[in-house]
């Protein structure tokens, strides 16, 4: 059990980390034109490779004791609540002029900054 959530810390740790990258590179590319559509995709793209890492950890897990697989749960609802937050936090980052131009998504409502993901539950 202590080696499957030694392989299940550096997972997630790796997957972390290639998701920072990711938000990173995201920021640098909404400092220029973004909308909330554009927001909303590269959020998306973003994080596919770390909703088919989860995937993977899941069927791993799957064949562990059920407390990992809770583990797995819990990781994957973090991910979702996390997708959400980005999006929030990153949209209110855009001014609101660049919303009002052709072709762009209606305001998705969210005006205020979103406070940080809590990745680890703390």
């Amino acid at each position: 059990m202590e080696t499957g959530l030694r392989m299940t810390a550096e997972a997630m740790k790796r997957v972390h980390l290639d998701l920072s990258r990711s938000l990173s590179e995201l920021r640098a590319e909404i400092a220029m034109t973004a909308t909330s559509v554009d927001v909303r995709r590269a959020i998306a793209e973003a994080m596919e490779p770390f909703v088919a890492s989860v995937e993977t950890l899941s069927e791993t897990v799957r064949a562990m004791p059920l407390a990992l697989g809770a583990i797995t749960e819990r990781v994957g609802a973090k991910m979702e609540t996390l997708q959400v937050d980005l999006e929030e936090m990153l949209i209110a980052l855009i001014p609101s002029s660049w919303e009002n131009r052709l072709g762009s998504a209606p305001s998705s409502g969210t005006d205020k900054q979103a406070a940080a993901p809590d990745f680890w539950g703390s």
